[in-house]
């Protein structure tokens, strides 16, 4: 079984092109002819394609067909036809490509992407449940399913460490199981205090609002147990905003979305305004004052005897939004956010849960230039399910993200030295554990 893909300039039609490996999957296909058209960025995807692919251990040939500027749709169809391939895999971007290979070819292969907070990775990155594979016409072609996720090897630097992660764990889950829909087991306890912080099950597909529903009533839970545990210790103090940070309990921001410029403070961050900008739902930029507070609060909170353990987060906090960087002076946010230069702020909107901050910017010329907004905790299920964003696929994420965090600060109080385990976790897929601490 052979399998082309069609590929053109661009990045996003490069990923999309990675996550055509879900084709072959599911043809059992190990022989692939890159299709891409006579511009230099698509024979450079291609060049990066290849590399992909072989370094995963596929056969590979290249073809290149005209672009769209150099020929006509017929000279295109022409040259497609003579690529040997049962099946050729499309690219979104290409779309007049595309149509050429509707005409060359007997079966063309879609690959759905969920996009939220899933956007920037690609299968094995992505859960196979949400990468659905389309054959048309609907076609039976008599081939056995091939598990390829182990296959796959690629470098992640260009990821925060959270995120980063959260990929890799994706990407174990993808290798413990074939099924389409498995079942997803994550258990957090704390062992100084001795309270379950999570434990749930759920499926991957199904039923959505229900699953999404079982995620976000057990996220509130886990509030509840977070608020009970820094009574009895100011370790956890502040800790049930990391059910925000990752994602499992939506905030609310704004109407403007994606059109409009939010400059995020350090607040507004710890509490998972970046998770809007990485689902494409808002633009953010993160002052370099904020950058210098978290790493503040992480060094404030390894001096301390009884470590706050939401401030062992804020390194990585910070690793994740420090690409996003806005000028603004080295210092607290109450001061810089005054001191930035009137011209930057211009038509944007700054983000705090910070009272202080808003109240103080309603007195000032800036408040002219740029408004100040807060961003409101979701904690009603009626609610939460009326945002568009947040469904089955958001909270998937989320919930890895979160059992990410609660595995960094396990590292971060080992690593330390700091009295006590503070927690212990674990992951499975269809009763197969692929993750503990």
């Amino acid at each position: 079984m052979k399998v082309a893909v069609l590929l053109v300039a661009g990045r996003p039609n490069l990923e999309a092109a990675f996550s055509s490996v879900r084709v072959l999957e599911e043809l059992g296909a190990e022989e692939v002819t890159i299709v891409y058209t006579s511009s230099e960025g698509a024979r450079m995807n291609a060049k990066t394609f290849k590399e992909f692919l072989e370094k995963a251990g596929f056969k590979v040939e290249m073809k290149e067909v005209p672009s769209d500027s150099d020929s006509d749709l017929e000279e295109r169809v022409k040259k497609l036809k003579e690529v040997k391939a049962d099946v050729v895999a499309v690219s979104p971007g290409g779309a007049s490509l595309a149509a050429a290979a509707s005409k060359a070819f007997n079966t063309i292969a879609h690959v759905s992407f969920p996009f939220s907070l899933w956007r920037g990775l690609y299968f094995p990155y992505v859960p196979r449940t949400f990468q659905k594979v389309y054959f048309l016409p609907s076609s039976d072609f008599n081939t056995k399913f091939t598990n390829y996720a182990d296959k796959i090897k690629v470098e992640l630097n260009h990821l925060g460490p959270i995120r980063k992660r959260v990929a890799e764990l994706t990407k174990r889950i993808n290798e413990a199981t074939d099924r389409k829909c498995p079942e997803i087991e994550v258990k957090v306890d704390a062992m100084m205090g001795g309270f379950n912080i999570m434990s749930v099950k759920f499926k991957l597909c199904g039923n959505e609002e229900e699953e999404t529903k079982k995620v976000f009533s057990t996220s509130l839970r886990a509030m509840k147990e977070f608020i009970k545990a820094s009574r009895s210790s100011r370790s956890w103090m502040g800790f049930d905003s990391s059910l925000y940070l990752s994602g499992l309990l939506p905030i609310k921001v704004g109407g403007e979305g994606a059109s409009t410029e939010y400059i995020l403070d350090t607040s507004s961050i710890l509490i998972g305004a970046l998770n809007l900008h990485n689902a494409g739902l808002l633009r953010a930029r993160v002052p370099r004052c904020a950058l210098y507070e978290l790493l503040h609060k992480y060094e404030e909170s390894l001096k301390r005897s009884n470590p706050n353990y939401y401030g062992l987060l804020a390194k990585y906090v910070m690793e994740e939004a420090k690409a996003l960087v806005f000028p603004s002076p080295t210092d607290l946010c109450d001061k810089a956010f005054f001191q930035i230069d009137p011209l930057l702020l211009d038509g944007k909107v700054i983000l705090t849960e910070d009272n202080g901050i808003k109240e103080m910017w309603k007195e000032t010329p800036l408040s002219k230039l740029a408004r100040v907004e807060s961003p409101r905790r979701v904690d009603k299920w009626e609610e939460a399910k009326k945002l568009g964003y947040y469904n089955l696929p958001y909270v998937t994420f989320a919930l890895l993200q979160f059992y990410v965090i609660m595995k960094l600060l396990a590292e971060e109080v080992e690593k330390n030295k700091i009295s006590g385990e503070p927690v212990t976790g674990s992951l499975k897929v269809d009763n197969k554990t692929v993750d503990e601490f």
